[in-house]
């Protein structure tokens, strides 16, 4: 069966070295890539992230963004994309209907993010 985390484990082996993804400064070559994304997982994985539970992420586009999707499947999660110009109502009902066990957020978002995870009590983890 073709995964998301399959098909980057695939472009792992065949394109190993070779540019993947670039953002903030930082390029990762497609083996680095998987490695990050199979650490988040570990991480998401520990944290409770499996057997289908949700992981609701905020956070502006970079490669953290990008390795999520791959990280929450790998985790045996589900990534839930969340909108940053919501307002916290917003937020809140997206959170009370996708009900994750972990909401993450960005720097940016984290003031947002911690009134709308309060209000529909999700846990929290904040990035940088």
């Amino acid at each position: 069966m073709h995964t998301l985390w399959t098909q980057l484990e695939r472009a792992a082996r065949l394109r190993g070295d070779a540019p993947a993804i670039s953002g903030g400064g930082e390029t990762l070559s497609w083996r680095e890539a998987c490695g990050r994304a199979g650490r988040m997982a570990r991480v998401l994985h520990d944290a409770g992230v499996h057997d289908g539970a949700r992981v609701a992420f905020i956070a502006p586009n970079g490669i953290t963004y990008m390795l999520m999707p791959f990280a929450a499947e790998c985790a045996g999660g589900v990534f839930v994309p969340l909108n940053s110009r919501l307002a916290v109502n917003e937020l809140v009902e997206q959170l009370e209907d996708a009900a994750p066990v972990l909401l993450i957020a960005a720097a940016p978002f984290i003031e947002v993010a911690r009134l709308a995870a309060v209000q529909a009590g999700v846990p929290l983890w904040t990035l940088g």
